[in-house]
């Protein structure tokens, strides 16, 4: 760097440094008062208000952390709402890969060291040829599977009473279990 160079960015560095506390100050301020409008943005994102709240405090805690990225001069409002909306995506992908389980229910299933490997592969035959049924009887059984109850698959489907499903799921146990005596398994009645 040339001399002139490096003099103007020592001199520029200087006088960003005399006016750090009164930036920061007013983007203190600036955030304060922006602060009541990021709510009903959060509310709209998440449709749960104790997760906009949340996210309205991740939001500023985002914003106070990377407060020298922002402009002055430039729009504050939309740069919190970038913010926000960055950080909703962000969390919303988080939660796909994540499964809540509040009680340990799921680990209370998990396989114990000594579990039968036969059994294991007698499941994933299952699976495979459950795959060969008709979808209208596979969601059913999965979800009740996976400890959904009838009254919650049935108001999931539109305009399908609660005796289709249980239907739907009996019929297709039944098809699953033709199709493993046919692959030569041993299915208990």
């Amino acid at each position: 760097m040339r001399p002139d160079h490096l003099r103007k960015k020592i001199a520029r560095d200087q006088a960003r440094a005399e006016a750090a506390p009164d930036r920061l100050a007013q983007f203190r301020a600036d955030l304060a008062a922006a602060y009541p409008t990021l709510l009903p943005y959060a509310i709209k994102l998440t449709r749960n208000r104790e997760r906009a709240a949340d996210l309205v405090q991740d939001t500023c805690a985002k914003a106070l952390e990377f407060e020298g990225a922002y402009r002055p001069g430039t729009n504050f409002g939309g740069w919190l709402a970038t913010i926000m909306l960055h950080r909703f995506c962000n969390d919303q992908r988080k939660r796909k890969r994540e499964q809540e389980d509040p009680e340990d229910a799921l680990a209370s299933t998990l396989q114990s060291p000594d579990y039968d490997r036969d059994a294991a592969l007698d499941a994933a035959e299952a699976l495979r040829l459950m795959l060969d049924l008709p979808f209208k009887f596979i969601d059913p059984i999965l979800r009740l599977a996976q400890g959904e109850d009838y009254e919650a698959i049935a108001a999931s489907w539109p305009r399908r009473p609660i005796g289709t499903v249980k239907s739907r799921v009996h019929r297709g146990r039944h098809m699953l279990r033709s199709l493993l005596v046919a692959a030569g398994h041993e299915v208990p009645a």
